[in-house]
């Protein structure tokens, strides 16, 4: 995606940048809206303002707002109640002391985890070379080490091969494996 200024506006720093997202949560509508601007002592987008609105309201609609200051510090609205402070972190700790708040938030990001699923758009550089089979092969949590694992399967004429094409062919993400 770039830096703030390659999503920026005819790559002006000075410009804002506007997020929006809804999130279907059950039966919850959850309307977020964000902006964002360029902190130079930063050299990262720090948050302007941000809302979020559930609808279809329960009882009474759900409605949050962070706005930044002139003077930088941010002011929050939830409902009736106000809160300021000096940075963002601040903003968020004094809320965790406000029940409604940590209530309303652990309920939905609860529900978010279980429904929301995010694969990350990070990924390995291609690598231009001819692969062999390595003895003493490990996969780690990022998949690096899968390519030997793989060749040391066909290497040895491993069922765990068959079985890896089998859930492959089943989730609809391959046909066969063949390593040359």
């Amino acid at each position: 995606m770039g830096g703030f200024e390659e999503v920026s506006f005819n790559h002006n720093l000075k410009n804002q940048l506007g997020i929006d997202l809804n999130l279907f949560i059950g039966n919850d509508n959850y309307n977020f809206k964000t902006l964002w601007h360029f902190d130079p002592i930063s050299k990262s987008p720090t948050l302007s303002y941000l809302t979020i609105k559930e609808s279809p309201p329960e009882d009474l609609p759900f409605i949050f707002e962070i706005k930044q200051k002139e003077d930088l510090s941010y002011v929050a609205n939830i409902g009736q109640e106000v809160f300021c402070a000096k940075s963002i972190d601040n903003l968020y700790n004094s809320l965790g002391d406000f029940p409604n708040f940590r209530h309303g938030f652990n309920i939905f990001f609860s529900g978010l985890i279980y429904d929301f699923n995010f694969i990350s758009s990070f990924r390995f550089d291609p690598e231009r070379t001819y692969y062999q089979s390595l003895g003493n092969n490990k996969v780690i949590k990022s998949g690096i080490g899968y390519i030997n694992q793989i060749l040391d399967w066909n290497d040895s004429e491993s069922e765990k091969i068959d079985e890896l094409v089998s859930i492959l062919k089943d989730l609809g993400m391959l046909y066969d494996i063949k390593p040359h």
